[in-house]
């Protein structure tokens, strides 16, 4: 496979310079078909969940898989916001190891003292 290739798609027709047409092949256009009503109320039920998790009290955190960057911003909150205090409490919040958590503090430039609590 060559790669994409727009031009095989679209084709442009002129016949004077200031008028463009614009021809499409309808064999590439995805139509959505009508859903059944199970699939409507299974989907209703799926956004059900995500308005109740963004307005509840769980976060979206629990709810899908997080990048390095999220884990370490609600790391960073967690600790201004006093609801950590030491490496122990911070492992369970975010869900790594320890050594990941000693990590993510040595990044966000805070230090850990001979107690496990963390300082800036």
């Amino acid at each position: 496979m060559a790669g994409y290739d727009p031009s095989s798609f679209f084709t442009k027709k002129s016949n004077n310079e200031a008028e463009v047409v614009v021809t499409y092949d309808p064999s590439v256009i995805n139509r959505r078909q009508k859903m059944s009503s199970s699939e409507l109320e299974q989907a209703r039920k799926e956004n059900d969940e995500i308005a109740y998790s963004i307005a509840g009290s769980q976060s979206l955190f629990d709810k899908q898989s997080s990048g390095k960057s999220d884990r370490k911003f609600k790391l960073d909150n967690a600790i201004r916001t006093k609801k950590v205090t030491n490496i122990y409490e911070a492992e369970k919040l975010i869900g790594v190891e320890l050594p990941t958590i000693r990590k993510y503090l040595r990044e966000l430039g805070y230090k850990v003292d001979n107690y496990k609590n963390i300082v800036k």
